[in-house]
């Protein structure tokens, strides 16, 4: 992102795509580029790159990551990903991180054959976005009237079938 590099971890990565559907029917905050509609639930999409540098990340050449949070899942819209790895604890490096000790989530460093790359905690990174917890309660307020009008929709058709069947037997009589 930005000409730089980063590490995540694997292990909770759902899926990786190249495009997704993008819902834009809400006003979010600037990092939020929209909300994609998974089997599972919503997904709020976090521009990193807005995050960590105030600058939109092309959606149009770039990879979204799906990606289970404490909080919330959420899908990670990122420049690119080079690959996915499972970090190991002891690749990582702690005590050189100590120029990013106030930023709580780039907790340690990565190493690699060629140099240490920063590893973002996404779980920390997602809790210290402003307004996030405003954008998971209206996901989940969607969320539940999507459910209650599936509801009354499935009473009403329930409704229907059996005045349905009330009128057939009527008549049959």
């Amino acid at each position: 992102m930005n000409g730089s590099s980063y590490v995540i971890d694997a292990k909770p990565v759902r899926t990786l795509e190249r495009h997704v559907s993008l819902d834009r029917r809400a006003a979010w905050p600037p990092y939020v580029r929209g909300l994609v509609n998974t089997e599972e639930t919503w997904m709020p999409v976090i521009d990193v790159g807005f995050v960590l540098y105030g600058t939109k990340t092309d959606e149009t050449a770039s990879a979204y990551i799906a990606y289970d949070t404490v909080l919330w899942p959420v899908i990670l819209l990122v420049e690119r990903v080079e690959r996915l790895v499972v970090i190991d604890p002891s690749e990582l490096a702690t005590k050189s991180m100590q120029l990013f000790s106030q930023v709580p989530y780039l907790p340690a460093a990565y190493r690699t054959e060629e140099t240490l790359l920063p590893v973002i905690d996404v779980s920390s990174f997602v809790r210290s976005l402003d307004g996030i917890e405003e954008v998971i309660e209206t996901i989940r307020r969607f969320i539940q009237r999507e459910e209650e009008r599936k509801e009354r929709a499935r009473r009403q058709r329930e409704e229907e079938r059996a005045l349905e069947e009330q009128r057939k037997e009527s008549e049959q009589s």
